[in-house]
């Protein structure tokens, strides 16, 4: 039997890690390439704040995908020295339900702690949403439509902005510098009034030799698609799995 890597096994973090981090997202606003406006102004309101001693207010980030939003979500608690938690709108019910659980089970005695009844509301809770949700999204499904035509018609260009992002990582840039680059490339397209996928090869390559290379290897839609070959991913074949795998999981026990 081959030896482990006890380099693989190791809980802490090697340095060789964190120089990986830094490759993969920048941390200050000084290291985040690109949206000079929103920098300059992130840089005003963080400053104020933390001479202030406050939190920072409220604040609202948005653009097409591969923009960087989270990232410079990540920034903003890097500069604010906070830690940072990331989820999602419909996340956000069920993980205070988890909070108030945990409250629960922390703060009774050790004598009792199979005594859980005030548990039992959150769990309860939990199922009938389940119990609610499930059967509109197995009638939406079996009544489902595809209008193909329509579909093919709503697609966006500017959803291409992560492909190109790729492409720029896998020619040889930094992710902390593709983000930039494909705003600055989302920017040339609005003032040219062009799609982001007909901007000219000149364009792209004055903003950095490797964008023009990687307008032609765009591809078809389904070529996106099927890039996403990851398990779990979009494609056909991770999708097919994905299936097989949830049938498997709930097929039937077989009697006795």
């Amino acid at each position: 039997m081959p030896r482990e890597d006890p380099d693989l096994l190791a809980g802490a973090r090697k340095e060789e890690d964190r120089e990986l981090e830094r490759t993969l997202r920048p941390r200050t606003l000084q290291e985040y390439v690109g949206q000079e406006r929103m920098k300059a102004n992130l840089k005003v309101f963080i400053r104020a704040a933390l001479a202030r001693e406050e939190p920072l207010d409220h604040t609202l980030v948005y653009g097409p995908p591969g923009l960087g939003k989270t990232t410079i979500a990540h920034v903003i608690a890097h500069e604010m020295g906070i830690a940072i938690k990331a989820t999602s709108g419909p996340a956000i019910e069920k993980s205070g339900d988890l909070v108030a659980l945990l409250t629960t089970v922390k703060g009774i005695p050790a004598g009792y702690q199979k005594d859980l009844q005030e548990d039992k509301a959150l769990l309860f809770d939990a199922c009938d949403t389940l119990a609610t949700v499930l059967p509109a999204v197995t009638g939406a499904i079996d009544t489902l439509t595809v209008n193909a035509d329509r579909m093919a018609a709503a697609l966006d260009p500017a959803m291409r902005a992560t492909d190109l992002a790729d492409l720029l990582v896998e020619a040889g840039v930094p992710f902390r510098e593709s983000h930039g680059l494909i705003g600055k490339l989302v920017r040339a397209a609005e003032q040219a009034g062009v799609t982001l996928d007909k901007v000219s090869p000149k364009v792209a390559t004055d903003i950095h030799p490797a964008l023009g290379p990687a307008l032609a290897q765009l591809g078809t839609w389904e070529q996106s698609v099927e890039s996403r070959a990851t398990p779990g991913g979009a494609s056909r074949a991770s999708v097919e799995s994905q299936i097989e795998e949830l049938r498997r999981l709930f097929q039937p026990a077989a009697s006795a």
